[in-house]
C-alpha cells in the first residue's frame, strides 16, 4: 500500500514541472515586432494591418534556419580555435560568413551595441 503513495506522488511532481516546446518559436518575437511597427503604418494611411498565419510561420521558419546556421558556424569557429567556449567574436565571424552586405554590416552593429549596453548594465550592478 506504502508504494501506491510513491506512484501518486511521481505523478504529482511530473505535473507541478514545467513543461517546455520541444521546438524553438520566435512567432512570440515576431508578433511584437509587428505591433510596434504597426502604428508607424497606420500614420502612412494603411488602416489595418496586421501578419497572417501563414507568414508568421514562413518568417518563423526563415529566423530559425538562420539561427540554426550561425550556430552551425559559430561552432566550427570554436572547434577550429580549439576552445570550449563561445565568444562574440565568434558570433560576429559566422554572421559575416551566413549573411552578406549591409544586411552582415548592420546586424554587427547592432549585436556590437547591445553587448556594449549589456556589458555597461552588469558594471552598474
Amino acid at each position: 500500500m506504502a508504494d501506491e503513495g510513491i506512484y501518486v506522488r511521481r505523478e504529482q511532481k511530473k505535473l507541478r514541472q514545467l513543461r517546455y516546446s520541444k521546438e524553438a518559436s520566435f512567432e512570440k518575437y515576431i508578433r511584437e515586432m509587428v505591433q510596434i511597427i504597426t502604428p508607424r503604418m497606420r500614420q502612412e494611411g494603411d488602416a489595418k494591418s496586421s501578419i497572417s498565419t501563414e507568414a508568421l510561420a514562413i518568417a518563423d521558419s526563415i529566423i530559425l534556419d538562420l539561427f540554426q546556421d550561425l550556430a552551425k558556424e559559430a561552432r566550427k569557429m570554436v572547434v577550429s580555435a580549439k576552445r570550449r567556449t563561445l565568444m562574440a567574436c565568434d558570433i560576429q565571424c559566422a554572421v559575416l560568413m551566413c549573411l552578406r552586405g549591409e544586411v552582415a554590416r548592420h546586424a554587427v552593429s547592432e549585436a556590437q551595441k547591445a553587448v556594449f549596453s549589456y556589458v555597461e548594465k552588469a558594471r552598474r550592478h
